[in-house]
């Protein structure tokens, strides 16, 4: 996602003179560095001299905030059943995958590069989040959806947008988790407006 400048021809240097004040051909080399936090350098050498000037780059997209919910219509999407008793909305190009769990029951789907997935469980697998340093962006927030207070988290890990759910107790036990990851900041915002479709198929105890 960076862009190397390759073009120095506008670049005002003094030709270096040679015997009896006759201009010389100067070699001009430039090198791009990379230095920490993806700031990158451009070295400029010709002759006795050396010019230093930024490279441009090209930074990744910041992740989508928990909260407030993303302004994506919903019309036209279909209706899922989930887990634990939960059904939400998707875009219709999303394929159910043959993905199976181990001691857990889950679901998931994808598209193209994103795929979301929902599974019951007794624990919130979001504790971590606050302590784990490779994650980058995060925000997090509560909201009522589907009747139920849930926890939204959205944050980006390596090169995955990733945003999080999860819903504690659904029924005596049993808690929903929802993860979306995926390497295109509109899924992010797409996974954002999906979690919040959730509803229950019994009423909240």
């Amino acid at each position: 996602m960076r862009e190397r400048v390759n073009s120095v021809s506008n670049l005002p240097l003094e030709p270096k003179r040679g015997r009896f004040g006759v201009p010389q051909r100067t070699a001009l080399h430039l090198n791009c560095l990379d230095i920490s936090g993806g700031l990158r350098l451009a070295l400029f050498s010709a002759s006795m001299f050396t010019i230093v000037i930024g490279c441009r780059t090209s930074l990744p997209a910041a992740p989508e905030p928990a909260c407030p919910a993303p302004r994506i219509t919903t019309s036209g999407w279909k209706e899922t059943p989930g887990t634990a008793g939960s059904v939400f909305r998707m875009p219709d190009h999303f394929r159910k995958t043959s993905d199976i769990g181990i001691d857990v029951e889950l679901v998931s789907w994808r598209a193209t590069d994103q795929k979301i997935t929902f599974w019951r469980g007794d624990d919130d697998p979001l504790t971590f989040v606050r302590s784990d340093p490779s994650l980058r962006g995060l925000t997090e927030c509560r909201e009522q959806v589907g009747g139920r207070s849930v926890r939204i988290v959205s944050y980006m890990v390596g090169d995955q947008y990733t945003a999080s759910a999860f819903w504690a107790p659904v029924a005596p036990g049993t808690g929903l988790f929802f993860i979306s990851e995926s390497s295109h900041p509109p899924d992010q915002r797409v996974a954002l407006t999906i979690l919040r479709t959730v509803r229950f198929t019994f009423s909240p105890q």
